[in-house]
């Protein structure tokens, strides 16, 4: 029977009992809160290879396989990605595309990660799940 405990909502802590003025309000074991908290996400990988990154890209639609083979292959910016870089300002055009192609890892705390992330219009926690399925190819 576990009991939680909250900070802003979210839980902080179950124990089996009662944790007077702290850790009070009890939920089913199964309850969704209960289960997240007891189950987190695995780790945000801090670096996945160039091939994990456009292999998942493609599997998430984001560009073609023919695009991640080409990216892998010879380096070709895929189109879309391109195009993506095209909306940066024009000072941080070239950087970007020197990561993107160049790039035999991409790092999840690099800053041109986080672009291409706003780009896509993808979260932080979308770019983390990314990173994660990428890390398991």
């Amino acid at each position: 029977m576990p009991y939680v405990e909250r900070k802003n909502g979210a839980i902080v802590g179950v124990y089996g009992v009662a944790q007077p003025e702290y850790a009070e309000e009890w939920l089913e074991p199964d309850h969704a809160d209960v289960v997240a908290y007891l189950n987190p996400p695995p780790a945000v990988p801090s670096e996945i290879s160039d091939r994990q990154f456009f292999q998942q890209m493609a599997i998430e639609g984001r560009i073609t396989q023919d695009e991640a083979l080409d990216a892998v292959g010879s380096g070709v910016i895929p189109a879309a990605m391109d195009a993506l870089v095209e909306q940066l300002p024009e000072s941080q055009r070239f950087a970007a595309r020197m990561l993107i192609r160049g790039a035999t890892t991409f790092r999840r705390t690099h800053p041109v990660t986080e672009l291409i992330g706003q780009l896509y219009g993808m979260t932080g926690d979308q770019i983390d799940a990314t990173w994660r399925s990428a890390s398991e190819l």
